[in-house]
């Protein structure tokens, strides 16, 4: 079976890497790669997962359907994205923050492809962290899901005015918070 078999939809995928590739260069790095590491992917090949021997080998494919999960239904040039970071003590929380909505990509800090791969330890579970999002989101009207790309689960998620409690989650999670029209 052809790679574009299994996805299903190419141009789903095409899209969905579009805008991974473009969150990327927007300083919002994916998956743990550095902004650097980005830069140099971009002036090569533009294969840094080298698709063939890496991505095809290991069945990965599903993870871009994940990904164009987590962004369905927005829409880039009317946001406006403006990428910024928030600080958290056990997270890595990467934020395109928006016209309507905020998109959070937080990641936890003691889990990279090496501690993973190289180490061969597993990704522990975040539990019980809180995020504060004041400089993101208007508490009183926002409304915010959050999004596990591992699991392909989302849940609504109940503010306190600007912080918000996280779902139990391993790796990285995926936050929207919109505000209503």
């Amino acid at each position: 079976m052809s790679y574009f078999g299994r996805l299903g939809s190419a141009a789903s995928y095409l899209s969905a890497w579009l805008g991974r590739a473009a969150g990327c260069m927007l300083g919002i790095p994916c998956e743990g790669m550095s902004k650097q590491a980005i830069r140099a992917a971009a002036a090569g090949s533009g294969q840094c997962w080298h698709w063939d021997v890496y991505v095809a080998a290991n069945d990965l494919w599903w993870q871009f359907g994940r990904f164009a999960e987590a962004v369905k239904g927005l829409d880039p040039p009317v946001e406006a994205f403006e990428p910024m970071m928030l600080d958290h003590p056990r997270l890595r929380v990467y934020a395109l923050k928006g016209k309507r909505t905020t998109l959070l990509w937080c990641r936890d800090k003691e889990n990279t492809w090496e501690t993973e791969l190289r180490d061969g330890r597993p990704p522990s579970e975040v539990r019980g962290a809180t995020l504060d999002l004041a400089p993101v989101a208007d508490g009183a009207s926002a409304q915010a899901t959050a999004y596990d790309p591992w699991e392909n689960r989302s849940v609504a998620l109940r503010l306190n005015q600007t912080s918000v409690e996280l779902p139990a989650f391993r790796r990285s999670l995926v936050l929207r918070v919109a505000t209503p029209r």
